[in-house]
Formats: structure tokens, C-alpha cells, sequence
């Protein structure tokens, strides 16, 4: 954070690019991010949306909504680095305002900042406009070109600010700025990232089917575990049934839960009789898995395998010859419900007026840093106690999904919706005709 806030106030005006991961969207959102850049416009890019579902331009203002009050953006874009999608509107956008201003690609680590950046520069160095210099024009084009923009799905990655000439002006450039550990997140700040390395790797999150194991209903007594698959495989080598596998045995994989206390006897709907059970759907990172199990069985500790930690020295040791492989022999936290004295004593967490429809069922989605979330919904109100690993946090909203997203996306035939856009002609002459319109002049930078 001291090195973003050092090279944002170093140069005189500037414009932020805020990364955030579509899959992880509320807590991919750097705290307090505005003490480091100060006043400078921000632009809001979600990246990764080819892992989602769905994201179109409903489900961006449903996510919009939770991070306006804390960012201020004054635009924003859905975009996947990788395939391409999106990043011919971002480019359009980001070269008619430049006026004079330094772009910095920001935001918290793992969200895909360095694969953009890498993009975006590829992109805007096609469209590099210097009036009556063509010689100049083509090296500028080569030298941001042949820059090496490394990018990585484990943090730390990116090591210090790297400034890439991509504009038309030598004094204002492109600039990927080292990623913001976020304390929230398992897979490198609660646990060593070497034993969570399948959580860092970039993959989609399918919509949950009950023949996938991603679909229960939940009665008052149960709780949903959600489990590592990658350590439960080592856990239980020798067991034919893992589907079955006592609670107890797999208490060392669970890294949340959601338990469901009661459901309200009265139902939201006239005429609508109350359900006996609350339908959850995870959508989930696919390295995780769900199962239901009573709450008097449920485990109170995430606690890493001892098989787990000696696979991955084992390997270490082979990679790197040092017999030391700076892991310890255990590793546990607490599974903890939020507490508050005087709202919620017991941490109990309910759907109020935000969650419910216009149909009187309500719906809503626990979401967990780095994992994903249980989307729940009934027709009458109903009590849950979450609990996530002590330091990490978990928070609601509204369903950014309805019940039925399979069926609808079948219907609009939406399967292919994340191919690789390949960079047409005309997406090429409206990034030259933006550079034309609002390349540099240090005259207007102070305005957007």
C-alpha cells in the first residue's frame, strides 16, 4: 500500500485502474483504498468474468453496488484479460480520457493486474498516434511491444511499480503496480500458499446441479461444510466411498460452514405455504466441494492434514535440495461465527427486506474470501449462523442469480458467451480514433 500511495503522489495527475476479480468481487476490493491514491479518478474493471457463470449488465450493478460507497468510481467495466473480452471498450474509455495523466493498474493481489496490464498494452501500442513522426510512432510501438510483463496465480508476482510507454507522450505511461495482500484471503495470507495452491489457480465457477453435488436442501439442524478436495484426496486414499465418509474424519478439510437454525413459520407470499428446507446452491472455486452433515457433528476447526504438509515438504525438498522446507508441522485456526453483544449475540444472520423478491421468496448469497458463495433461498424467512477461519470475514447480499440460471442461459443460448475475441478492424480504428481525440495535453489533465 506505502509504495502504490508513493508512486501515485510522486506524478502530478493520474488515473486509477482498479482491478477486481468477478469470482471474488466484494472482497477482492482493497481496503481503504482511497487513503493511498487520494482524489484521482477511479475507473472499476471487474477481470476474470470468463470464470463466472454469467456477468452481464444486471449482474454488474448488482455487484456495483456493494463497493460504490467505499471506491467512488466514476466508470466501470466487465473485461477477462485472457480471452480478451471487454478490453476494446476499456482501451476506447481509458484513451479518450487520458488528458495529460499517468494510467495505474491497482488493486489487491491474484486479480489478474499483471495479465491485463499485458493486454491492455499490447492494445494500446497499436494505437500509438504521433502527428507528422511515423519513424517514432513505429519504435514506440515495438518498445511497449517486446516489454516482459510477468503475471502468476500466486501473489507477489509483480515486486515494485513497472512503468510500460504504451501512450504517445514520453512523460505519461501505463503503470502495474505491485498487488495489495489482502488479509482476508485464505490461500496466502491465513495458511501458507504453498498448501493452498489449488484455491490461487484461476478456474471457472459452473452453475451448481444437484447430479454435480452442488445443490441441498437444508433443514433447521444441518450445516453445509465446505471442503478442500485437493487434501481430502490424501486424507482418504484407501476409502472406496469418500461421498459417505464419516464427519469426524474430514474435520481437518472444512475451511467454512453455514449453519441453519430455523426456518420462520409464517410465509413471505399469501397463499404460499412455509418449505421445510432452504435450497443452497455453491458456487464454488471447483478445488472445493459441499456436504451436509448435523450441526452436532459439525467441526469447529480448519485444520490442514498432517499428509497434506508432508506431501508438499517432500516436494519442496526435491525442488529446491534444502532439507528445510520452512513449513510447520501443523497448521489450525478456529472456525468462528461473527459476534456482536447487542445485535446478534449467538452470530445469527437473517435475510431482511434488501434479500426479498418481488415474488415474497427470499434470496440470498453468504459469500466467503477466496472461495466463492452458497446462494440460499426460501419462501419464508430463515436464521443461519456462518462461520469462516478466525481472520477471514464472510458477507451477504442479495442473489446476483436466480434459482433457475441454468435453464435460463439454455434458453438464450448463452454456452458460448466467453469465447477469445479476436481484435477486428473496427475495434482497432475506434482505439486510433480515441487516441486522436483525447491524446495527451498536460493543459487539460486536471479535468476528465
Amino acid at each position: 500500500m506505502n509504495q502504490l500511495k508513493f508512486v501515485v503522489q510522486r506524478r502530478r495527475f493520474g488515473l486509477g485502474v482498479l482491478v477486481l476479480d468477478a469470482t471474488d468481487s466484494e472482497h477482492s476490493v482493497v481496503p481503504n483504498i482511497r487513503n493511498a491514491i487520494g482524489k484521482i479518478p477511479l475507473v472499476v474493471v471487474w477481470n476474470k468474468i470468463d470464470l463466472m457463470p454469467r456477468f452481464n449488465r444486471y449482474d454488474q450493478v448488482a455487484m456495483s453496488k456493494s463497493i460504490k460507497k467505499n471506491v467512488r468510481p466514476i466508470a466501470s467495466f466487465a473485461v477477462s484479460a485472457k480471452t480478451q473480452i471487454g478490453l476494446v471498450d476499456l482501451s476506447e474509455y481509458l484513451m479518450q480520457n487520458l488528458k495529460g495523466r499517468d494510467v495505474f493498474i491497482m488493486g489487491a493481489a491474484n486479480v489478474g493486474k499483471s495479465t491485463l496490464v499485458k493486454s491492455l498494452a499490447e492494445i494500446l501500442a497499436q494505437s500509438i498516434f504521433l502527428k507528422g513522426s511515423v519513424k517514432e510512432a513505429h519504435r514506440r510501438k515495438e518498445q511497449a511491444s517486446s516489454l516482459k510483463v510477468t503475471g502468476s496465480h500466486l501473489p507477489g508476482t509483480t515486486l515494485q511499480a513497472v512503468r510500460i510507454p504504451c501512450f504517445s507522450s514520453d512523460r505519461h505511461a501505463l503503470w502495474d503496480t505491485p498487488g495489495i495482500l489482502n488479509n482476508r484471503s485464505l490461500q496466502y495470507q491465513h495458511f501458507p500458499a504453498h498448501l493452498m495452491e489449488p484455491l490461487s489457480r484461476p478456474e471457472r465457477i459452473e452453475i451448481p446441479t444437484k447430479e454435480g453435488g452442488r445443490v441441498y436442501f437444508l433443514k433447521p439442524g444441518y450445516t453445509l461444510l465446505i471442503e478442500s478436495t485437493w487434501m481430502r484426496q490424501e486424507i482418504h486414499m484407501d476409502t472406496n466411498d469418500n461421498e459417505h465418509a464419516p464427519s469426524g474424519q474430514d474435520e481437518e478439510c472444512v475451511l467454512a460452514r453455514i449453519d441453519l437454525v430455523a426456518i420462520d413459520a409464517h410465509c413471505g407470499r399469501p397463499h404460499a405455504r412455509p418449505s421445510g428446507a432452504v435450497m443452497a446452491q455453491a458456487y464454488l472455486h471447483p478445488s472445493l466441494r459441499v456436504r451436509m452433515v448435523p450441526i452436532s457433528e459439525a467441526p469447529d476447526r480448519a485444520t490442514i492434514p498432517t499428509s497434506h504438509i508432508q506431501g508438499i515438504q517432500q516436494k519442496i525438498r526435491k525442488a529446491t535440495g534444502h532439507s528445510d522446507a520452512g513449513l510447520e508441522d501443523e497448521y489450525g485456526l478456529p472456525l468462528k461465527a461473527f459476534k456482536d453483544p447487542k445485535h446478534r449475540p449467538d452470530g445469527s444472520f437473517r435475510p431482511g427486506p434488501k434479500e426479498r423478491g418481488n415474488n415474497g421468496k427470499y434470496y440470498m448469497d453468504i459469500v466467503f474470501p477466496s472461495l466463492g458463495w452458497i446462494a440460499l433461498t426460501n419462501e419464508s424467512g430463515f436464521t443461519t449462523i456462518p462461520h469462516c477461519v478466525d481472520g477471514s470475514v464472510f458477507s451477504k447480499r442479495k442473489s446476483i442469480y436466480p434459482t433457475n440460471l441454468l435453464s435460463i442461459m439454455d434458453e438464450e443460448g448463452l454456452e458460448h458467451q466467453y469465447e477469445p475475441e479476436a481484435m477486428a478492424e473496427e475495434g482497432r480504428e475506434r482505439i486510433r480514433r480515441a487516441a486522436r481525440e483525447g491524446r495527451h495535453s498536460v493543459s487539460s489533465a486536471h479535468t476528465l
